[in-house]
């Protein structure tokens, strides 16, 4: 955990600030971002807030230790949304920008959350359901996938493994210390 002043005159005032971003961080699955240019102040938002939430949880996590629960909840209803979205829809319609980040954002404050002992606790019971809805949705080729992998398979390997090693595994020698 990284150690971070908040003023005192601040604390007060957190969990009000709390409530909001949780409140929009709920209301995110209902968004729809048909229309990227008239939509992407509100997904622009919805960013923001996630990495807001991040940011507390990283620096001040004894103050917001309350709203883990909400959070997480959030988060992972958000994550499972979009990916589910990306899955059902066509080959036609990519996947908005804005809405792969958030579903990344939302993936990465549930692993700063579990890497706090609170956090854990309170994502390990669920984490069955959380894999089953919203990670291995996100994990899955999607439309997109399967046409770039139809038009050129090598190309497609290229653009989506990691690119400073051979090994599709991304196992890097230089770390491994027996």
């Amino acid at each position: 955990t990284v150690a971070a002043y908040m003023p005192a005159a601040m604390v007060p005032s957190l969990q009000r600030w709390l409530e909001v971003l949780t409140k929009i961080l709920e209301q995110a699955p209902t968004f729809r971002f048909e229309d990227e240019r008239v939509h992407a102040p509100r997904g622009k938002a919805v960013k923001r807030v996630i990495q807001a939430m991040q940011s507390l949880v990283t620096r001040h996590r004894r103050h917001v230790d309350k709203f883990l629960p909400a959070m997480c909840t959030h988060a992972a209803a958000l994550a499972s949304a979009l990916a589910s979205r990306r899955l059902s829809s066509g080959g036609d319609s990519p996947t908005p920008a804005v809405q792969s980040r958030q579903c990344a954002l939302c993936f990465d404050l549930l692993a700063r959350v579990s890497e706090t002992a609170p956090g854990y606790k309170l994502l390990a019971p669920n984490f069955g359901r959380l894999l089953e809805s919203a990670i291995y949705p996100a994990l899955c080729a999607g439309a997109e996938d399967e046409a770039d992998w139809e038009e050129d398979e090598e190309e497609y390997l290229q653009k989506n493994l990691p690119a400073d090693s051979d090994d599709p595994t991304g196992f890097n020698e230089e770390l491994y210390a027996p």
